[in-house]
């Protein structure tokens, strides 16, 4: 059966369009396991932040043990729960990378198993290692940092739930001894999730599609 110019055209246009799709699909997974570098390097700067904030309000409740420790203990369980949703959300990131990251190397492994040319599969399988190599050194600094602010964790809890009861200068004085360990605790934290910012500040980048300059500012 002969179909009709237009017709043709009409049938083509689908195998076409997905032609395009799966030339496309993965350099917008590239850009997107970038993306998610980048949202997980936003949530560590804020985690930075709000484990040093735990640690300097609850050094706040001690120095104040003897005169009112009660506002900056406050202050100290809005610290605490801000601590446990920053570290949601971190590890919320880490796993959307991880699944992206994957997504990708898998789509990218099939479509290089078609490339016929053995330079140009050399090329990407040397390529799809160096990435995948970025993305792994992502996910364990961030694991090394995980282990760390896990007990970290369990132990500003701790201190709150015991506070909680006795806020009297006995009780603040007993937890001098903690509150000074969970500010050496908070600086190591900060060390490692340094480590993870520069993980993603050296990954993100290969990930990336080059983006045209803004354009120059109006005079």
């Amino acid at each position: 059966m002969k179909l009709h110019p237009a017709l043709a055209i009409t049938f083509l246009l689908p195998t076409l369009s997905l032609g395009i799709a799966c030339q496309t699909s993965g350099n917008q997974k590239a850009d997107s396991t970038a993306m998610h570098m980048d949202e997980l390097r936003s949530a560590v700067n804020s985690m930075k932040e709000k484990v040093t904030a735990a640690a300097t309000s609850l050094a706040e409740v001690v120095q104040k043990g003897e005169t009112d420790p009660k506002p900056a203990f406050d202050k100290y369980k809005k610290d605490v729960e801000a601590v446990v949703s920053g570290f949601s959300r971190t590890e919320s990131n880490l796993k959307s990378m991880r699944a992206e990251g994957q997504s990708y190397f898998a789509e990218w492994e099939k479509q290089a198993a078609t490339i016929t040319d053995p330079d140009l599969k050399k090329s990407a399988e040397e390529r799809r290692a160096r990435l995948q190599k970025a993305v792994e050194a992502v996910s364990s600094a961030m694991e090394a940092a995980g282990a760390e602010i896990k007990p970290y964790l369990a132990s500003i809890k701790d201190v709150q739930t015991y506070l909680s009861n006795d806020l009297t200068p006995s009780g603040v004085e007993s937890v001098e001894g903690k509150s000074k360990q969970i500010r050496k605790d908070a600086d190591s934290i900060c060390e490692k999730l340094d480590d993870v910012v520069e993980a993603v500040e050296k990954g993100a980048p290969e990930f990336k599609t080059a983006k045209p300059p803004p354009p120059p500012p109006k005079t």
